[in-house]
């Protein structure tokens, strides 16, 4: 059910008891390792997140919250 259902960054598709899939916050420990410096975001929090799929799934994890609605990505590479 998950394979044509989209779900926007930082979300999965997960599928609940009744098969329906659904969208989910993405746990930022299922995104893969950043390899290279480059893969390095920094948040306007000022914080530097591994990649945008780990900025992404913090984001969504802070949905609906003042500090998650003012959330976003400054520039990439580490914070300065």
């Amino acid at each position: 059910p998950c394979l044509n259902h989209h779900c926007k960054k930082g979300k999965v598709c997960e599928v609940d008891d009744s098969n329906t899939p659904m969208c989910v916050c993405q746990d930022p420990s299922s995104c893969l390792a950043a390899e290279a410096e480059f893969e390095h975001v920094c948040g306007t929090d000022n914080k530097t997140y591994d990649s945008s799929c780990h900025f992404f799934a913090t984001k969504c994890a802070l949905e609906g919250t003042k500090k998650g609605h003012k959330l976003h990505i400054d520039y990439i590479g580490s914070c300065k």
